[in-house]
């Protein structure tokens, strides 16, 4: 009996939260959601029952926090599908302030929607993509989205609409429109980068993030270019291996077979990358001895150990690497992040006077 009353009551705390804040702008009312995460007490499904009971008695503010909290209950379709349905009134409502239907987008382009839930918010995403008299900046916030949440080919729309912002009169559009294109992963344009090389001397936080941009694309070059020149010298070895050897007893003959086919065959050889070949060979071999092993890249390992022991870091937040960026995962109530208002998504670019990149 003592369980099933620390359960309403902790339901009760729940709806007193969204109630208080739906009365606050999102962006103060966001610093709500770890106050909802350290209700620990409440089983999943009760959590469930009581966000879906207060989500019909608060207003757009205290929806999107619904949204964002049956989000977080886990990577289940169902939830997925229920914060859509909580989310996707709000983006398609006209009247709304645009800080609410923004917030709304972000929300529908969470990686984890699978299923009907990620379906019916791309549809919702698309319908404004595609919409030339959208509002600019929701425009621009529903192609992020779309891009992370769409198919093949809506993602093509969506990077299209985005690549179409560097092409504006405005400047803030133009400068949106390259830290967008960055963050999708596509900032190798050379109109994006001229933008973000303007902006990476500035000290103001649009400079800060253009700069940890940057530093993390020509970090990547680097690695690309020391993985290649690695590539190569492999394939010099295996070559005069091959020279050295005879036929019959070469174990990797009919690997350096395709490879010459490849170079002689392949209509887009000029797109040809060693190591991503080297890679998928070693990708094969594992993926062919059992559905327990597989291959990953050294970045691929890094971001899975790190996975594996996030830290909490004296910020008061569990923190990872995303873009060679620290990116909060989770504020801790009560902690200087959750204090600052910090929501998971935050990069970190600067801390005490002390840059956080580089």
């Amino acid at each position: 009996m003592a369980s099933a009353t620390a359960q309403d009551d902790a339901a009760a705390r729940v709806g007193a939260i969204l109630v208080e804040a739906d009365r606050l702008p999102i962006d103060k009312a966001w610093g709500f959601l770890g106050r909802l995460r350290d209700l620990d007490t409440l089983s999943e499904d009760a959590m469930l029952a009581a966000l879906q009971g207060v989500g019909t008695k608060v207003g757009p503010v205290g929806k999107l926090l619904v949204a964002r909290s049956l989000l977080d209950l886990g990577d289940d379709g169902l939830y997925g599908a229920k914060a859509v349905d909580v989310a996707k009134p709000i983006l398609d409502d006209e009247a709304a302030a645009l800080d609410l239907r923004l917030a709304a987008a972000n929300l529908l382009g969470d990686r984890s929607l699978v299923g009907a839930g990620s379906q019916r918010a791309a549809e919702a995403l698309q319908a404004l993509v595609t919409n030339d008299a959208s509002e600019p900046k929701l425009r621009l916030e529903c192609a992020k989205s779309l891009f992370r949440v769409g198919t093949t080919k809506t993602r093509l729309v969506a990077k299209t609409t985005i690549q179409n912002f560097l092409r504006s009169r405005d400047r803030e559009l133009q400068v949106q429109g390259a830290l967008a294109l960055y963050e999708i992963g596509d900032g190798f344009q050379a109109g994006a980068r001229s933008i973000l090389e303007e902006l990476e001397a500035q000290p103001t936080p649009l400079g800060r993030l253009a700069r940890a941009y940057l530093e993390s694309e020509r970090r990547s070059s680097q690695i690309e270019r020391l993985e290649r020149l690695l590539a190569s010298q492999r394939m010099s070895t295996l070559r005069r291996d091959d020279d050295d050897s005879s036929d019959s007893s070469d174990e990797f003959k009919v690997l350096r077979e395709l490879r010459r086919l490849i170079d002689t065959a392949w209509i887009d050889k000029n797109k040809l990358e060693e190591d991503a070949l080297v890679e998928n060979a070693a990708r094969g071999m594992l993926e062919g001895l059992d559905k327990f092993s597989s291959y990953l890249t050294s970045d691929q390992y890094s971001r899975f150990a790190f996975d594996l022991n996030r830290h909490y870091g004296g910020i008061g937040a569990f923190v990872r690497v995303e873009n060679e960026m620290f990116m909060i995962t989770r504020p801790i109530y009560s902690g200087p992040a959750y204090k600052a208002g910090r929501l998971p998504g935050d990069f970190l670019l600067k801390g005490d006077g002390w840059e956080t990149t580089g």
